[in-house]
């Protein structure tokens, strides 16, 4: 079970996986939805695609990204 530090909750318009397909490593964290829920799943291909024809994508990657870390390095096991 993972520690309620690690934990997060995300709503409706956020993502998750984004840093395996920025740098292919396996992924960091495991999500395990509250409710019904519908995704997107994007490979690897078009989500570069995707960076390069949606800047606004790409702008919230880069807002969301550095806020991810610097939580991270605050969490109190961190």
């Amino acid at each position: 079970e993972v520690s309620e530090q690690k934990q997060g909750r995300l709503g409706p318009g956020d993502f998750f996986g984004e840093m395996s397909l920025l740098d292919r490593e396996p992924r960091s964290a495991t999500v395990v939805a509250e409710t019904g829920i519908r995704v997107l799943v994007i490979d690897r291909r078009n989500f570069w695609t995707l960076l390069v024809e949606v800047p606004r994508l790409t702008h919230g990657l880069l807002v969301t990204l550095p806020r991810r870390v610097r939580q991270a390095e605050h969490s109190p096991n961190a």
